[in-house]
């Protein structure tokens, strides 16, 4: 789990704005990131292409407090659908509010093209609700993937997948699990501006992508 300060992502995120000129983007060719401050309860990402689709990576822990950050960063951004939904690993802190955005009684039941996950099984309940919720949608397309691949959901953002590998990547520490080392990083290419997210990755994981 990553802490930011909020200091740092207001200063980062201004500076994405400041320099928009700076890369040739106007007012409708803007890419938008934005990164919930979830504190100690998970991470969440929600970026937001040009042509307005969306990617959300995570979405935190289950608990109302974690959940309601992010669904109120999701209706203050006008998002109907979630374009491409990253379950970056199978810990509560980051598909838990995964789980609860795909279930029944929430507006985005149904409003999901494509779920990415690092295909890693799990003995927590939460994790048998998130595979359970996927199942119950009608026409998700669910990926368990492995790098290198890429996208870009017909727009010039480019989304990479950096790891993991089809073989996986072992752990090396008692402080290193195997689905934090697995966890799916990506990378976002849009001009001159790159994007990493890295998840809970390790060193094992750093050492890795050096390699």
């Amino acid at each position: 789990m990553k802490i930011f300060s909020g200091i740092l992502l207001f200063v980062g995120f201004v500076l994405l704005f400041y320099n928009d000129n700076a890369f040739g983007q106007t007012t409708d060719n803007i890419l938008t990131v934005i990164f919930i401050d979830l504190g100690k309860e998970g991470d969440s990402t929600l970026v937001i292409f040009p042509n307005n689709n969306t990617v959300l990576i995570d979405a935190g822990l289950k608990f109302n407090e974690s959940f309601e950050k992010v669904k109120s960063v999701l209706e203050e951004n006008n998002v109907q659908r979630i374009n491409l939904m990253i379950g970056t690993h199978a810990d509560a802190d980051h598909i838990g509010g995964l789980a609860k955005l795909l279930a029944e009684d929430s507006p985005y039941y149904n409003k999901v093209d494509e779920i990415w996950t690092n295909g890693l099984l799990h003995t927590s309940d939460i994790y048998n609700e998130f595979i359970g919720n996927i199942a119950n949608q009608d026409n998700v397309q669910h990926q368990v993937v492995a790098a290198p691949m890429s996208t870009n959901l017909g727009d010039p953002v480019l989304i990479q997948l950096a790891s993991p590998p089809q073989e996986r990547i072992s752990s090396h520490s008692d402080h290193a699990t195997e689905q934090n080392s697995n966890s799916l990083v990506t990378r976002m290419i849009y001009g001159d501006v790159f994007f990493l997210f890295t998840a809970d990755t390790t060193w094992t994981t750093e050492k890795w992508l050096v390699e």
